[in-house]
């Protein structure tokens, strides 16, 4: 008999293994679970599932007759617990998965008509797919790949790179990807401009407040949860299902008691709501506390501690986005200003209009308008110009 792959599994011995095998036509592999017998095992085409118990040596050999050698296409076993695997007389693989296995290394050199491969839940430093051009099924979630080169996986139709801590991935080459993940990643941004037969996508849980979809006229599910767009930076046109739940705190801040959150204030036809509320959850009451134009909160009252604004739209129904505790402080201004007895101060507005002329003492400025104003002082012969604001 031949040896046709091997693998050491990390599994208690006892324990119950299933096996997803098929080879390129019907044929016959002997298997010896660890216990040094042979089962036999009649395979297909289509993958056929083999059971057995994990003998004492712990590593699982597969073996075909010499003379009249079959070809495995299908390998996978169904998620154990591995520490090597040896794939090196299996030329004819199309379909591997090694998912769950926690594999520190896997050569797959020898296996170059790989069309599906599974890798995910694996502690993998490296990847070599230059050869594997033929692949259309990626699965590298949780890999242990902090990246991976993609250039010649042309014929890519199904990707998965979940939980790989990416914070850049280059999918200029796979214009045929029909099915796409990303989420649990870094991404700041993402091109796809190129998958215009993109139909599926999950950028979930990543730090992207935008995403450009222009190219793809008809996209059946998108999640966008767990990012930090906003109302107005959700894509919406030409999207069957469009998740969009739990989106981070909007970055703003006060200046000069308004906060201006005006690019949320319409969305699709439909207005925005926004309401102010206390760090420590009292709501404020809107038209005593504050008022909002066009998106512009100006507060009447300066809170005594740090506001949130819960703002919600119509148009995207289950789900609240919130700022950050914001402060809130009045610019200092001038009332009164003190004069000495023999000064004289003249007040201009902006326009350099004489406002106000003032002789002597401390005087009170609260009677102009709010505004700015260049003023005017000549004391002891001495000239002096400065700007105010009053508010």
């Amino acid at each position: 008999d031949m040896l046709m792959a091997s693998m050491k599994v990390k599994e208690d011995v006892g324990t119950k293994v299933q096996l997803s095998l098929g080879t390129t036509k019907d044929d016959y592999v002997f298997i010896d679970f660890g216990d040094g017998k042979l089962k036999y095992a009649n395979l297909h085409y289509d993958y056929s599932l083999i059971n057995g118990t994990l003998g004492s040596s712990k590593e699982i050999k597969f073996y075909t007759y010499k003379d009249y050698p079959a070809s495995m296409r299908v390998f996978s076993p169904q998620g154990l617990a591995l520490s090597e695997v040896d794939l090196t007389n299996m030329p004819d693989l199309e379909c591997l998965s090694l998912a769950d296995a926690y594999l520190k290394d896997v050569d797959i050199s020898h296996n170059l008509k790989l069309d599906q491969l599974t890798l995910s839940n694996n502690r993998l430093s490296s990847l070599d797919l230059s050869n594997h051009k033929a692949l259309t099924y990626l699965s590298l979630g949780q890999s242990g790949l902090k990246d991976v080169d993609l250039s010649n996986q042309t014929e890519l139709t199904w990707l998965s790179l979940v939980n790989m801590g990416l914070e850049k991935v280059d999918l200029s080459n796979q214009l045929k990807l029909k099915w796409l993940s990303v989420k649990n990643n870094k991404l700041t941004n993402i091109d796809l401009s190129a998958q215009k037969e993109l139909r599926e996508l999950s950028v979930a849980n990543n730090l992207l407040e935008s995403i450009n979809l222009d190219n793809q006229p008809d996209m059946a599910v998108v999640d966008l949860s767990g990012n930090r767009f906003r109302f107005s930076t959700f894509p919406y046109h030409n999207i069957n299902i469009l998740y969009y739940s739990n989106q981070a705190d909007v970055e703003v801040e006060a200046k000069d008691c308004t906060v201006d959150l005006s690019s949320e204030a319409i969305v699709n036809e439909k207005k925005t709501s926004y309401k102010w509320f206390t760090v420590s959850g009292s709501e404020l009451v809107k038209g005593t506390d504050y008022t909002v134009e066009d998106g512009v909160t100006t507060f009447l009252k300066v809170p005594e501690e740090k506001v949130v604004c819960e703002m919600t739209n119509g148009f995207f129904p289950e789900l609240v986005i919130k700022t950050v505790p914001v402060e809130v402080k009045k610019e200092d201004s001038i009332e009164t200003i003190n004069l000495d007895a023999d000064a004289q101060m003249n007040v201009y507005n902006l326009s350099g209009i004489l406002v106000m002329s003032i002789n002597g003492d401390k005087q009170q400025l609260g009677e102009l308008a709010p505004g700015f104003y260049v003023i005017e002082t000549v004391s002891g012969g001495t000239r002096t110009v400065s700007k105010i604001r009053i508010k």
